[in-house]
């Protein structure tokens, strides 16, 4: 086993190494991939499938997907240019038709609900595209002769300067993901896996009828400007952390990252150097009765945009406050510095060599096979339905959907009560880096 990842990893090096080295004429991809989705028949055999089919414009991309895999309570991903049945993905011409000279590449058996994600490119450089059969991806991969734009946008009649159906953001947003056209129902916090059954989604519920505590989305339109904790008064909608569509210019300020469309910035600091966000990585596991999220890397950087007073011990933002980089504790000495009036506890550290006992809440790998504490280790990004660990002070400013002030909010946390300091911390003094034996 020691063997086959050496040779893995030189085989990784020197593609890297080729890469590197190619003029940027030679790292090209397709200008656009369109993507056809087709169920197939109703007979009980096709049932629950469909057909994915890549078309573009030149030949000679290389196709590779993405693998995900679980073992031993443990995530694993890589691309491979190997289909399902171990045969070499290759591009065909399309030989009539509306797509006539075009070239494919066919999924002749996608299950439904299921997230599949293949690249096109040549020479290290990629172009993703995401399909979520049975569906449509409304946010990218458009065929030319689909009506998929008017869901959004009117050409004469629409409602705001981005040719808009709607002035607000999140009722644009719902026609999609209320459940009705979309396997994503961000007011359940629920998602639709493989056989049709609906799981809790990685995010949680936005419906105020289900969560206690959600990021407040529901006073756009208003005068209302919310505080973001730790941060700034800011107001707030579904386009300040998701882009609509892909945005890959890396010269642009604003660009979106693969996972979820979350934007990451580019940001020029006073002297003329440039600060790039790192974008989020990350990655479905998907079965029957789960949907799971594998964090690679950028979820505290995300956050921090505007949590910036949070983001302790992990400072890369040179618009954040230069707080102290936190250090484990050793013997008797160590442990939290102050934060500027308070001490906060620190993100962004590698918990892998003390945790002693597996946790169910997610940790990011940054590539190195860690186990690094994130914002989302201990939070939701949209909203948590756990009813117990209310706090009155640190979010007065919150509206429900009707517009009432909330008086309580649990904090978008994952476990109810304690349950995340327990998670990690199940015997205080064997969990604990460097604490004293009692």
């Amino acid at each position: 086993m020691k063997r086959f990842t050496l040779v893995f990893a030189v085989l990784l090096l020197l593609a890297g190494l080729t890469a590197w080295y190619l003029p940027a004429s030679a790292q090209k991809v397709p200008r656009r991939v369109e993507v056809v989705v087709n169920m197939l028949s109703d007979s009980p055999e096709d049932r629950g499938f469909s057909r994915i089919t890549f078309y573009m414009e030149e030949e000679g991309y290389n196709i590779e997907r993405q693998v995900v895999t679980k073992s031993s309570g443990g995530f694993y991903w890589y691309w491979t240019n190997l289909d399902e049945n171990g045969r070499l993905m290759r591009l065909t011409r399309e030989s009539g038709g509306s797509y006539g000279g075009y070239y494919k590449y066919i999924i002749e058996r996608a299950q439904n609900y299921q997230d599949y994600i293949y690249r096109f490119g040549k020479n290290g450089a990629w172009l993703e595209a995401r399909v979520y059969p049975p569906n449509e991806n409304a946010h990218a991969n458009y065929q030319k002769n689909t009506d998929t734009c008017k869901n959004c946008h009117s050409t004469h009649y629409a409602q705001t300067s981005q040719l808009l159906n709607s002035s607000l953001v999140f009722e644009l947003c719902m026609t999609c993901h209320d459940g009705s056209n979309s396997k994503y129902n961000i007011l359940a916090g629920s998602v639709i896996v493989p056989g049709g059954a609906a799981v809790p989604a990685p995010a949680g519920p936005y419906s105020s009828a289900v969560a206690t505590s959600y990021h407040n989305v529901f006073r756009e339109g208003t005068d209302t400007v919310l505080l973001a904790p730790g941060g700034e008064k800011t107001g707030l909608k579904c386009t300040d952390c998701h882009s609509a569509h892909v945005l890959q210019d890396q010269t642009k300020p604003v660009r979106s990252s693969s996972f979820r469309l979350l934007k990451y910035f580019r940001q020029m600091i006073p002297g003329g150097s440039v600060y790039d966000q790192p974008p989020v990585i990350a990655y479905s596991f998907i079965t029957a009765s789960s949907y799971e999220t594998v964090y690679i890397s950028g979820i505290n950087e995300f956050c921090s945009e505007c949590h910036e007073r949070y983001n302790y011990g992990q400072n890369l933002n040179p618009k954040l406050p230069h707080y102290p980089t936190h250090t484990l504790r050793t013997g008797s000495s160590g442990g939290i510095q102050k934060s500027g009036d308070y001490y906060r506890h620190p993100t962004g550290i590698n918990i892998a060599e003390w945790l002693k006992v597996p946790i169910s809440l997610p940790l990011e790998d940054r590539g190195t096979g860690g186990k690094f504490m994130t914002c989302k280790t201990c939070h939701y990004a949209h909203g948590t339905a756990i009813m117990q660990g209310y706090h009155y002070d640190f979010e007065r400013d919150k509206y429900d959907q009707t517009g009432a002030p909330l008086t309580r909010s649990t904090m978008l946390k994952r476990c109810e009560g304690m349950g995340i300091c327990l998670e990690c911390h199940l015997d205080i003094w064997y969990n604990t880096p460097g604490a004293p034996i009692q």
